[in-house]
């Protein structure tokens, strides 16, 4: 009996302590209000004060002319093409195939020393780290002069390192390929939707060229090799697989010469955009409204209870 007693007890005081939290709470409505306005208030000058953002899209499909000429020659389905292709690959000319080359010119696109050289090549460090906002009246980017001197056209304090540059590039642009509809999509952000589609033509310019220089490269070096062997050999049958070979290197060569969308082809071409994607203004406002009124609930229950939580900390 005593314990239901002590239960019942419990019971009620807790139910004093929240209806005791409770008149708190309403009796610093006032508080509450004009701290959770404040930080709504603050919320709002903030988000105004960020730049617009525009993102640019543009939808690739690997190209038939990076299929290497193993991949072609195995593909003829030939006995005497089967015996090419395999003394092809053991000595290492051919192609990996189509899934291997687009996966190679991500990466590539993806890494450091590539965007190194892409970034300078493009002279687009100021459009990186310097650009403030865009004015959309006059389609003109506002440089933040603290950082860049337009008119010198050099940095003010220390130059970006390649390192930063780097950094900031990822987290503005992506590369994604989607392996079950067989597209690589690249995004681009950017106060400016010019600037955005910009980067996404020149990064798949830029990739298609790479990837076209670097199968040349190999071709003429496969053929080299492949002279050299003839020039070794006095097997006619040898010589016959060996020109063949050479033959198949030399119309890569030319494919690779006659197209320059090497790697991939363009399915849906990038576009400026008229329409923000970022920031989500209502949405960074909403939440922080939100958040200032539960923090404002919190401290003047914190303030109210004080005493009792510095009694309990010291026990």
């Amino acid at each position: 009996m005593s314990q239901i007693n002590q239960d019942s007890h419990h019971t009620e005081g807790d139910i004093f302590n929240l209806r005791e939290m409770i008149f708190v709470v309403w009796r610093g409505r006032l508080k509450i209000v004009l701290l959770s306005s404040f930080i709504s208030i603050a919320s709002i000058i903030y988000v105004l004060s960020l730049a617009n953002g525009y993102t640019s899209v543009v939808y690739l499909a690997p190209s038939d002319a990076q299929l290497g000429s193993l991949s072609q020659i195995q593909s003829s389905g030939t006995s005497s093409n089967s015996g090419i292709a395999s003394l092809a690959g053991s000595i290492g000319i051919g192609g990996g195939g189509q899934a291997n080359t687009v996966t190679s010119a991500i990466k590539i696109m993806k890494s450091w020393g590539f965007i190194e050289s892409f970034i300078a090549e493009n002279d687009i460090a100021p459009e990186l780290l310097a650009v403030r906002r865009w004015d959309s009246n006059n389609d003109q980017l506002i440089i933040d002069d603290g950082k860049y001197d337009i008119s010198t056209k050099t940095w003010v304090g220390s130059e970006p390192t390649s390192w930063e540059l780097f950094k900031r590039w990822d987290d503005e642009v992506s590369v994604y390929h989607d392996v079950r509809e067989g597209f690589v999509i690249i995004t681009a952000d950017h106060p400016s939707p010019v600037i955005a589609k910009k980067w996404v033509d020149l990064l798949v310019i830029s990739i298609n060229e790479y990837m076209r220089q670097r199968s040349l490269l190999q071709s003429n070096s496969n053929i080299e090799y492949l002279q050299e062997q003839i020039q070794k050999t006095s097997v006619n049958e040898m010589k016959e697989v060996f020109f063949r070979l050479i033959e198949e290197q030399t119309k890569l060569k030319m494919l690779a010469e006659a197209n320059p969308q090497f790697a991939f082809t363009i399915v849906s071409k990038a576009m400026v955009a008229e329409e923000k994607s970022s920031p989500p203004r209502t949405l960074i406002v909403v939440g922080a409204s939100i958040v200032g009124g539960i923090l404002s609930i919190f401290i003047i229950l914190i303030l109210n209870y004080k005493d009792n939580i510095i009694r309990i900390l010291k026990s």
